[in-house]
């Protein structure tokens, strides 16, 4: 009896130590950068989007833009390739990133394969609460072949060639409409549906398209951090209204859902290690404890 009371003791020890192991495993694990993929492209239907050699999203289209996703630091190799199609082929688009830890970042691609004109580049958001009573926003001109745009909310303007953005400024809380004069000349090509900006949140604008094509420009609105909305639900736009397919629906009529990532277990949740590692070594200890038990009888 008392060797199984000192085996017990054992065990609960060891289960606090994991505990505590755990917890570490878990605040590394959470210091991890986030990334998110904006297809910008319109002339590039579908892709796949390759981190390295993994594959994190799958079939994404124009004005997809992706959740966070946690990756480990480093500098990767970021690709973005014909969907489906074996890894060896030549790349679309390719770009080699540095990622660090606890940073959030963006990465919009752009641009046609005509004449190789193609476009991939990094920002790096931050994803910080302005606190009770103020919103957090940005502007991104990320509009190929489209000239200089004059953007203004409110009374705050900001004249954005391409690949340029605003930085973040602040505003009340509020549905704003925004203005886009594209080239100074006061025409706009553009349809501005209201923008709803959440008490204490952040949102970033982005301006996406070719005036001369079909699918012409748009206005891509995200909510980056605040009061998201839970998956099933609305998409985390900050829209008051949008036709469909309007920024990042989880997937849109008539196109196939993009996967999220990892399609190919590239990570796992850190609720789910610390779980795994948790129902593994408590296993482990009553088949032990078991064990010494059935021993002992004999």
């Amino acid at each position: 009896m008392n060797g199984m009371i000192k085996g017990l003791s054992k065990l609960l020890f060891a289960l606090a130590m994991i505990l505590i192991l755990a917890r570490g495993v878990l605040a590394q694990i959470d210091e991890r950068p986030r990334v998110r993929i904006v297809h910008a492209s319109p002339e590039i239907q579908k892709v796949d989007i390759y981190l390295g050699e993994i594959l994190y999203f799958r079939n994404i289209y124009f004005t997809y833009i992706s959740d966070y996703v946690p990756i480990n630091p480093g500098t990767f190799s970021l690709s973005s390739r014909i969907p489906g199609g074996a890894f060896e082929v030549q790349p679309l688009f390719e770009h080699s990133f540095t990622f660090e830890n606890n940073r959030d970042y963006t990465v919009v691609a752009a641009g046609r394969l005509l004449n190789n004109q193609r476009w991939t580049w990094l920002l790096e958001d931050n994803n910080e609460l302005p606190g009770e009573g103020t919103a957090k926003v940005r502007i991104v001109h990320a509009a190929f072949e489209s000239p200089t745009t004059d953007f203004c909310l409110a009374d705050v303007c900001y004249t954005l060639a391409f690949q340029e953005n605003s930085g973040y400024f602040l505003l009340d809380p509020g549905v704003y409409v925004p203005k886009v004069h594209v080239n100074s000349t006061g025409l706009t090509y553009i349809e501005t549906p209201p923008l709803k900006l959440k008490d204490n949140s952040v949102h970033t604008v982005f301006m996406v398209g070719q005036i001369q094509s079909q699918e012409g420009l748009k206005l891509l609105y995200t909510l980056d951090a605040g009061d998201l909305p839970e998956k099933g639900g609305p998409p985390p736009l900050g829209l008051e209204a949008g036709p469909p397919n309007f920024g990042a629906p989880d997937h849109a009529p008539g196109l196939p859902a993009p996967a999220y990532p990892p399609v190919t277990g590239a990570f796992l949740s850190s609720q789910l290690i610390v779980g795994i590692v948790i129902v593994f070594f408590t296993g482990l200890g009553f088949w032990f404890l078991r064990r010494r038990a059935s021993l002992h009888s004999d």
